[in-house]
């Protein structure tokens, strides 16, 4: 991923470019497409959702059991297949329910402001990516990006008043611009952002529906820390879909000895070797592409 630095109206800006697209600093302009984008992006999962929990095992039983249960009570073939699909019916509502009440929720919360929610928020910050566009040729404009918003990202320290953490939030990527590694350039953002702030940790919650993102997020140092259930009661169940907890250690960078003399001689031992320590640095994050 490319630092890039641009000039607009006098104010220099810190942008990020990735093959196709730049990463910058959310602009009040781009309020209403990015929550297009979020909203599409979640409301799109409960397909998914619908596919996973119909071939959960228990799904399976319950709608075969009940599909028998009214055969044997009415012997009659019409009644049996509205129930089955009654029940179809039934957890294509428990599945959808959790992502469009959720939409519901945030844009009528921190998406409704968004500049107020994260950027003058302490510790808080929103990017958009944008497409770049081509010149007369087919050429790329170079970073200088331009064109459609493609995907959003966002962070926040936590807790408020005491931040050791920072919280990764609202990712999430146009279907048109998906595969061509804009969601890794978007975390890898919020990681150095994280890293440069100096937070301890990096933490999301996400859904189980969401496996390829599962996938993402723990190929690039991420670990799943613990899961629950949406809270939907009975619907819990039939739906299948847990909220997962990940969270990412952040390596700082070590500082710069005051003296450069005091800059250890190279092979000479460290500290912690010295003492008999045991030296164990967290593995290094992926670039991003």
């Amino acid at each position: 991923m490319e630092h890039i630095t641009g000039d607009e109206d006098r104010v220099r800006e810190e942008m990020f470019r990735i093959p196709g697209f730049v990463i910058r600093r959310y602009r009040p302009g781009d309020q209403d497409e990015a929550r297009r984008i979020l909203a599409g992006g979640l409301t799109g999962l409960a397909g998914p959702a619908f596919r996973s929990a119909i071939r959960a095992p228990s799904n399976l039983g319950l709608l075969l059991a009940a599909s028998g249960a009214v055969h044997a009570l009415t012997a009659s073939p019409v009644c049996t297949a509205t129930a089955f699909l009654a029940l179809l019916a039934l957890v294509y509502l428990a599945c959808r329910g959790p992502f469009t009440g959720y939409v519901r929720e945030i844009l009528n919360g921190d998406m409704a402001d968004i500049a107020r929610h994260y950027l003058s928020a302490l510790g808080g910050c929103f990017w958009v990516a944008e497409e770049e566009e081509e010149e007369e040729g087919g050429a790329a404009t170079g970073g200088r990006g331009g064109g459609r918003l493609a995907g959003i990202v966002a962070a926040k320290a936590e807790p408020a008043d005491m931040p050791t953490a920072c919280h990764l939030y609202r990712l999430s990527v146009d279907p048109r611009c998906r595969g061509r590694g804009l969601a890794r350039g978007l975390i890898q953002v919020v990681l150095d952002f994280a890293r440069d702030g100096g937070f301890c940790l990096c933490a999301l919650d996400t859904t189980s529906v969401q496996q390829p993102a599962l996938r993402l997020y723990q190929r690039m140092g991420f670990q799943l820390v613990g899961t629950e259930p949406v809270s939907l009661g009975f619907l819990s169940r039939l739906s299948q879909i847990d909220v997962c907890h990940l969270e990412k250690r952040m390596e700082l960078a070590p500082a710069l000895p005051a003296d450069p003399r005091e800059t250890p001689a190279p092979g000479a031992p460290h500290d912690d070797q010295v003492d008999g320590g045991d030296s164990n640095p967290e593995e290094k994050l992926e670039s991003a592409a």
